[in-house]
């Protein structure tokens, strides 16, 4: 087993990276649907006893907030740790009057990540933009955020 959340270290180095910024649609009066997809680098683990959360800052409402899904357990761990989950899901609504452009959305995350092979767990944060597009239509496009586990010295 792993350290208790207590033994949490705040990094100061960005480990969530966007490898693929992503991107949604939907129509002025219509639902707009945001996936963001967790990669975990090798040996990273979700930690369940953390209240990791997504935050989605949009343009048309209130932010919105997700934690994280319950996903495929560690084996060594099964109670505690989760080796990947599955993708987290924002519904966006767009209101009827809203004019056709391209208009931000910016991602915070405040995940609670474990390195199996170092025994240690870390409260991570980081931001990434991705974009939706009003007046168009078609699937979305995940933003796919790779996680890592930086040196604490970095």
């Amino acid at each position: 087993m792993l350290p208790e959340l207590s033994a949490v270290v705040l990094l100061a180095a960005s480990p969530i990276q966007a490898t693929d910024p992503g991107a949604t649609s939907a129509q002025p009066g219509k639902t707009a649907q945001l996936r963001i997809s967790l990669r975990p680098g090798p040996d990273v683990l979700f930690n369940r006893r953390g209240s990791s959360q997504i935050q989605l800052e949009q343009p048309f409402g209130r932010a919105l907030t997700r934690g994280l899904p319950r996903g495929e357990p560690w084996p060594e761990d099964p109670t505690h740790y989760d080796r990947s989950v599955p993708e987290v899901v924002f519904d966006v609504p767009v209101p009827s009057g809203a004019r056709p452009g391209r208009y931000p959305l910016t991602l915070r995350s405040e995940l609670y990540l474990c390195d199996a092979s170092r025994h240690a767990c870390f409260r991570v944060k980081g931001e990434t933009e991705t974009v939706l597009e009003v007046g168009s239509t078609g699937p979305p496009h995940p933003v796919v955020l790779q996680l890592s586990i930086p040196d604490a010295s970095s």
